[in-house]
């Protein structure tokens, strides 16, 4: 699903709270030792990467409302992770307008411009790139604010893809059509009575069950497993697990293979003031890998 399922769920909240910049610096723990800080080159190595011991994996700006104005650092790519840079823009409904994307060497790569008509509740969002891909969305609310239509052109204004979103009259079910040229598949979500996932099912243009998640919470309403089956090949496509302390602090999250081991795991730790003071990465021999450093300025 792209794009927001509620209209008013493009604005976004004041945080006065949050730091004026965060830097989450990543420490390799294969060696034990833990260097200072270097720079975000990336060592390349017969097809596989490697990181150095030490980069600056994540850098963020906020304004003086709390929003995110700018942000750097890794994201995976198609092979590999890539270093770029993203510089927000937002209306005067505190509401994304544009973003712009440059790469390590602060070269202009991309933009995403959104725009929004309050009268008719339909957002437009245009991407363009350096290789002149300039696709968009197009993407349609009812008068409860729900989103019924999502659409994606092609530059000349052909259509890619469209989905088609119907609601059961207690709005705890969605159907979702997504027509690709003549294929076309639906899935089904359901949600609980606070608004959230507890299932989706995911029909091919067969319709048989091709992929189903379920999504269980806490009494808190805070998730605690992420499930999901590729029922066409009978096995568990993946299983996520989270567990909380009594303040509903994010503690570890652990990953399940399809046999029910433990893959990756990741404990969450916390400064005296409630924020986040560094994340441990582990492996599936529970052997840590990876920590991620917050700083705060």
């Amino acid at each position: 699903m792209f794009g927001q399922l509620k209209y008013g769920d493009y604005v976004k909240m004041p945080n006065l709270q949050t730091p004026k910049s965060i830097v989450i610096w990543r420490y390799s723990m294969a060696n034990h030792a833990e260097e200072q800080p270097s720079d975000s080159t990336i060592v390349y190595s017969t097809g596989m990467y490697e990181y150095l011991d030490t980069v600056v994996w994540k850098r963020e700006q906020y304004n003086e409302d709390g929003f995110l104005v700018y942000s750097e650092g890794f994201v995976i790519d198609v092979d590999y992770p890539v270093y770029t840079c993203t510089k927000y823009a937002y209306d005067n409904k505190n509401r994304i307008v544009e973003e712009n994307d440059y790469n390590s060497d602060s070269i202009w790569i991309g933009k995403k411009r959104i725009r929004y008509d309050d009268g008719k509740n339909t957002v437009r969002i245009d991407y363009e790139n350096i290789y002149g891909s300039n696709d968009y969305y197009e993407l349609s609310y009812n008068t409860e604010g729900k989103l019924v239509a999502n659409i994606c052109y092609w530059s000349d204004g052909r259509v890619q893809e469209y989905n088609v979103f119907e609601y059961s009259p207690k709005a705890n079910k969605i159907k979702i059509t997504d027509t690709v040229g003549s294929f076309s598949g639906k899935t089904y979500i359901t949600l609980n009575r606070q608004g959230k996932q507890v299932k989706s099912l995911y029909y091919n243009l067969n319709n048989k069950l091709s992929i189903a998640k379920y999504y269980t919470y806490n009494k808190k309403h805070l998730i605690i497993r992420e499930k999901w089956l590729v029922e066409e090949a009978k096995e568990v496509g993946g299983d996520r697990q989270y567990f909380y302390d009594s303040r509903s602090r994010l503690l570890k999250t652990k990953r399940l293979n399809p046999e029910g081991k433990s893959v990756l795991n990741r404990e969450y730790f916390y400064r005296h003031d409630g924020f986040p003071d560094y994340e441990i990465q582990y492996d599936f021999n529970e052997k840590p890998i990876e920590k991620f450093v917050y700083v705060y300025q």
